[in-house]
């Protein structure tokens, strides 16, 4: 079932609450005060906190999948492919901070299997387009062939992973997009031919 726009209201505000306060903090007396109602009109739109949290995972996901939907384009090489990939995730992450932190805690505190799920959905999508991106290039001549698409791709995505968690542990003092674009100039002398 689609979300209200009522939801998404307090999807958003939720996110915030994780960005600025930590996700220690998102409780529904606090969400509830950020939104300047009683925490029973909270529960007529989520049934629990995990009902909250599911449904904030599902609204990231469903809103990366529209983004991520729009970058790929296998009509050119894979190498600028490849490229387009990896800075638009980047920018991305950047644009929608409040939802970069609240994947990566609840990746970090969340034990609810259906919520890691959902959010396990963005990494598999990307890993799973990021070998085949890869596998294409090693067939254009333009990837390395003596390592798999799969270590090359782990090699990539750690060091993105490495680079956002040091963005949001220092509150965006970490010049993402352009340590990325050092670590990405590092990576290509190691993976292109």
């Amino acid at each position: 079932m689609p979300l209200s726009d009522r939801q998404k209201e307090i999807i958003i505000i939720a996110t915030e609450i994780i960005c600025k306060k930590g996700i220690q903090n998102l409780t529904m007396r606090n969400l509830a005060d950020a939104l300047d109602v009683t925490e029973p009109a909270i529960y007529r739109h989520f049934e629990s906190k995990d009902d909250l949290m599911l449904k904030i995972a599902e609204f990231i996901v469903k809103n990366w999948n529209k983004v991520y939907a729009d970058i790929l384009n296998p009509d050119i090489p894979a190498k600028e492919e490849l490229q387009l990939l990896l800075n638009s995730v980047v920018k991305y992450f950047v644009n929608n901070r409040y939802f970069s932190h609240t994947i990566f805690s609840f990746g970090s505190i969340v034990n609810n299997k259906k919520i890691l799920n959902a959010l396990g959905q963005i990494e598999s999508l990307g890993r799973k387009d990021l070998v085949r991106i890869l596998k294409r290039g090693q067939k254009e001549g333009s990837i390395r062939c003596d390592l798999s698409s799969a270590i090359i791709a782990e090699i990539i995505l750690s060091t993105l992973e490495v680079a956002i968690t040091r963005w949001i542990l220092t509150d965006g003092d970490y010049d993402l997009e352009n340590k990325w674009q050092i670590n990405w100039k590092t990576l290509k002398d190691i993976i292109m031919i």
